[in-house]
Formats: C-alpha cells, structure tokens, sequence
C-alpha cells in the first residue's frame, strides 16, 4: 500500500491536475486509516471536478472517521410545559347548575 500511495504522489507531481489520481489516493488513505489524508485527497479531487457520488460518499466517510459532523451543532430550544400554561388569577368554582 505504501508503495501505491508513492507511486501516485509521483504522478500528482508530475500531473497536479487529475482529480482521479487524488480520489484513488484518498481511497487508499481511508484503507490504511488516514482519515483526515483521505479528506484532504478528497477535496483536491472535488475542487478539481470530480463531482460524482463515490468521491462524495468516500469524503463523508473519512469525515465521519474523524468524528466530524456535516454541519454546526443543532441548538435545541425547548421550554418546560409548565412555563407554557396559562395562569388562572382567580380559582374555579364549581357551578350550582352543574351535576
């Protein structure tokens, strides 16, 4: 594996522009458990033109690697139920009609 991740580092030195000799590499990170190498492989590939759905699945698999969300934290916004209830200012009687 190492030797595959040299030969296309020569071949991204000698042509910096294949995206697919950056997807390859990001695959072969992900094997060896270079996740955050993998991402960076991947993003040269997207930012190049590689727009199809394996180097996007691949690049959201080495971000959830490295513990990574997609995006911010989701806030949650809740109020208890007793801050929701109307407040009686007077107490209820019972009718004299009522059963």
């Amino acid at each position: 594996m190492q030797i595959a991740v040299a030969n296309l580092s020569t071949a991204l030195t000698l042509n910096p522009l294949n995206e697919r000799a950056y997807y390859n590499r990001g695959c072969l990170h992900l094997v060896q458990h270079q996740p955050k190498a993998a991402e960076v492989d991947f993003d040269h590939a997207i930012a190049l033109g590689a727009t199809d759905a394996d180097t996007y699945r691949d690049r959201a698999f080495s971000r959830y690697a490295q513990g990574k969300r997609r995006g911010p934290k989701p806030i949650c916004c809740w109020r208890p139920a007793r801050a929701s209830m109307p407040t009686i200012t007077r107490p209820i009687t019972r009718s004299p009609y009522c059963c």
